[in-house]
């Protein structure tokens, strides 16, 4: 009686009284005592008839701890509906217990187990056993549920390594099990070994000597252990107890297998620490079942307390200065010259004498030995082995959680690891090898075998160490390399369009200094009178309008895969042709100019958002033989291009007024028909020995399909009192010092008619001076272009305005002009 009450209060101290576990009954009855008696235990109880119900109740609020499923031995439990029900919800999530008033036959029991039950009482049960059994099943969901989060969590932070971890731990119900019978009767040891027979995932100890069972059992360090009650020099239930005071196997589970049947045995099998109770002769299914079901709760915990060890040895990912002392390790003398290093990590001092013994004359090995598997990555990082041995049954952390802890650390993950092992079993190894060991050794090696391991992977791993080396000298001059092609790419990527700058990365030898001659198509482009307008801003703002006008431009030219040869100031020099020709260059280099022309109003509205003047651009484009290349000295180079159509384009450009494209005649017969022409002109530049013909493009048909805005129809408004100005001729980007006086008689948008006393020739360009009522000059200029003289009225002028300064367009403006 003394005995039941304190297995009571222990049973009560055990239980979480928070837990909230469904009845599932059709007996109301019955349902109404079981009911009762958990909640006289402080259970919080749900209750139902059908599982079904218990299904809708779990998505409608909240999932129980437990389930107990009441049946009797009458009823047919519906194996389908269970199993629908297990695949919301695993059976290490949702425990389910089933609890029959009647046993069922051995293989409905076996069905039950197969469907997804936890555990399976039958009455005549006591009160203390149900509790135990309840304890027990909720502690291992609640772990399952934590060692979930924990695995996620891991997975998440090792994503890599957890691949071959998944591996194994999908294999729970194949892990092999360590089973573990003690009992004094040997024919009890054979019955049992008998239905293991068949088993492949469970290996069976047997100790026919009570007194020796703590021993082996923590040699074996099994996963579940079979015992009995009554053995001639231990009582079974004081063994028991004893194997819940030792630390190295106090976890393991321990099923009692007794002939006894009577409820004081179990009530005392349950208290001293026993997780479940099974009457001589066991059913083999059932015992079967059990121990497979006991054993996963065992992996549970060893998983759950490797992964925290796991965790403690990868927070140290290089070595704690101090902390490590290699000469408390090292077995051999002092071999500075030896290439293979090895490191044995065994919890067995004997192991180590022994592997010391065999290699002591290796004068080419140094020897290291750590008793301590905790610190092992530690002496590893500090000692940097060339192999690892290492046992996989160790006390304080499982060998291959020990696989899985070195390969987690980076200076580690390559270092060959020989499993040195007692176990020969084919799945011990898979998983092994599925974790990173590189070799399995079975104990006790042979000498001559173990050492030439030791030198085969050892070589195959300074082998590793040398291409690395290797791999990293490489890898410099590929950084170099990628270094100096980046810089390449972002030097000439600004110019030059993708594929060319790609092209010259894949012939080097395009970028040696020399030239060719060859046909190209080149565009020169310039803002009208930006030169001047320059001189009365300030530097940053003058940086800004370049580089807002730049961006821009230097994206479509790019488009067209043109060549940015030189940016001067305002001035663009893009080639069509080189480094790379195509067949439709200057078809591109047309269209190209067109864009830029109607991108300048997208320009022009980012000067006005910061208050900076409005531009006007003019391109010339011409086609002809020049000479391309590499222009400098091997210290300092550019990519560009000499010859007379250079400087024939240039002159080409400086006709346009704003929003103007001038082409060549050679331009234009390679271009054809697709051209929309405004009008053309016979010309004389500098430089030429007759007149060339330039036509003014303002679209082009085909695949482009670009045009210029419309030109309005000049209307010129003639002054009641013509206005007083000053004029400069300009000579390029001079200046001229001699100014002449004129007036303004008539006005339109971008056009004036001016008279002076100075002549002047057509496209000729000039600066103006507006001067006020008062007499005094205007803060301000307008750039111009001589566009025609008046053969009718001597000295009087048609001039088009390139370029206004703020001051002017106010001027203007106070004369009801329509301006830029």
């Amino acid at each position: 009686m003394n005995k039941q009450h304190h297995f009571q209060i222990d049973s009560h101290e055990a239980i979480d009284t928070k837990h909230h576990i469904y009845i599932v009954d059709t007996d109301i009855d019955n349902q109404k005592m079981l009911a009762n008696k958990l909640e006289m235990n402080n259970f919080q109880i749900s209750t139902v008839t059908t599982i079904i119900d218990a299904f809708q109740m779990i998505e409608a609020s909240s999932m129980p701890d437990l389930i107990l499923l009441a049946t009797t031995k009458s009823e047919s439990l519906d194996i389908q509906k269970l199993i629908l029900f297990r695949e919301k919800f695993p059976q290490n999530i949702l425990p389910i217990i089933v609890f029959a008033a009647k046993r069922h036959l051995s293989k409905d029991i076996v069905q039950f187990f197969q469907a997804g039950i936890n555990d399976y009482i039958s009455k005549p049960v006591v009160v203390q056993e149900l509790f135990a059994r309840i304890s027990t099943h909720i502690s291992m969901s609640l772990q399952s549920k934590r060692s979930k989060e924990m695995a996620i969590h891991e997975y998440l932070e090792t994503i890599q390594t957890q691949e071959k971890i998944n591996q194994i731990r999908e294999k729970y119900e194949d892990r092999h099990i360590k089973v573990l019978m003690v009992d004094d009767q040997v024919v009890s040891g054979k019955t049992v070994s008998g239905m293991f027979a068949n088993e492949n995932d469970i290996d069976f100890y047997f100790c026919n000597d009570e007194r020796k069972a703590i021993k082996t059992a923590e040699r074996i360090l099994p996963h579940v252990i079979l015992q009995d009650i009554e053995m001639p020099h231990i009582n079974g239930l004081i063994l028991v107890c004893m194997y819940k005071q030792n630390k190295r196997i106090r976890s393991i589970p321990v099923i009692i297998l007794s002939s006894r049947n009577d409820n004081s045995s179990k009530c005392c099998s349950f208290s001293a620490g026993a997780c479940d109770f099974i009457v001589k002769p066991p059913n083999r299914h059932v015992l079967l079942d059990r121990i497979r079901y006991h054993a996963q709760k065992c992996f549970h915990e060893n998983d759950s307390t490797m992964s925290k060890k796991s965790t403690a040895l990868n927070t140290t990912p290089t070595v704690r200065p101090g902390k490590i002392n290699i000469d408390d390790y090292r077995q051999t003398k002092n071999r500075h010259e030896s290439s293979i290093k090895v490191l044995l990590v065994d919890d067995q001092a004997f192991i180590g004498k022994v592997v010391g013994k065999f290699l002591e004359n290796e004068k080419d090995i140094d020897y290291f030995f750590c008793q301590d598997p905790l610190k092992a990555i530690d002496v590893a990082l500090e000692i940097k082995p060339t192999v690892i041995i290492q046992d996989l049954t160790m006390p304080e952390i499982d060998g291959l959680s020990m696989i899985k802890a070195f390969r987690e650390v980076k200076e580690l993950k390559r270092t060959p690891l020989v499993m040195l092992s007692s176990q020969e079993k084919a799945m011990v190894k898979d998983d092994a090898f599925t974790l990173g060991a590189n070799d399995y050794i079975v104990k006790p090696p042979d000498r001559i075998e173990l050492i030439a391991r030791i030198r085969y992977h050892s070589k195959a791993y300074n082998t590793i160490l040398q291409l690395d080396d290797a791999y990293k000298e490489v890898k410099l001059q590929r950084t170099e390399l990628e270094i100096r092609n980046n810089f390449i790419k972002k030097t000439f990527g600004r110019y030059l369009s993708d594929n060319i700058v790609s092209s010259i990365l894949d012939t080097p030898e395009g970028m040696a200094l020399g030239g060719e001659k060859r046909k190209v198509t080149i565009l020169m482009s310039d803002l009208r009178g930006f030169t001047t307008i320059a001189e009365n801003l300030k530097p940053e703002m003058v940086l800004s309008i370049l580089n807002i006008y730049l961006e821009i431009m230097t994206e479509i030219v790019l488009k067209y895969d043109g060549t940015i040869d030189e940016i001067i100031g305002d001035a663009i020099l893009v080639i069509f042709g080189a480094p790379i020709y195509q067949e439709d260059d200057a078809i591109r280099a047309v269209a190209c100019a067109l864009e830029m022309q109607t991108s300048m109003e997208k320009v022009n509205q980012k000067n006005l958002e910061y208050g900076y003047p409005k531009l006007q651009m003019g391109i010339g484009i011409n086609t002809g033989e020049v000479v391309v290349g590499n222009i400098g000295s091997d210290m300092r180079s550019k990519y560009g291009i000499v010859g007379s159509n250079v400087n024939l384009t240039s002159r080409i450009e400086s006709y346009t007024v704003g929003n103007q494209v001038f082409i060549s005649e050679s331009t234009y017969q390679e271009c054809g028909s697709r051209l929309t022409v405004n009008h053309s002109m016979k010309v004389m530049p500098k430089g030429v020995n007759k007149p060339i013909n330039i036509y003014d493009i303002t679209g082009i048909a085909g695949e482009y399909k670009l045009n210029l805005p419309k030109r309005k129809p000049i209307r010129l408004n003639p002054l009641k009192h013509p206005k007083d100005i000053t004029l400069s001729i300009l000579d390029g980007k001079d200046t001229g010092t001699e100014t002449y006086k004129g007036k303004v008689l008539k006005t339109a948008e971008n056009v004036m008619h001016i008279q002076t006393s100075v002549s002047l020739n057509q496209l000729t360009n000039i600066k103006i001076v507006l001067w006020n009522c008062s007499g005094e000059p205007i803060d301000g200029d307008i750039y111009a272009k001589v566009v025609a003289c008046n053969e009718c009225q001597e000295g009087t002028y048609e001039v088009n305005l390139t370029s206004i300064s703020q001051n002017a367009e106010k001027e203007l403006q106070s004369w009801s002009i329509i301006t830029l």
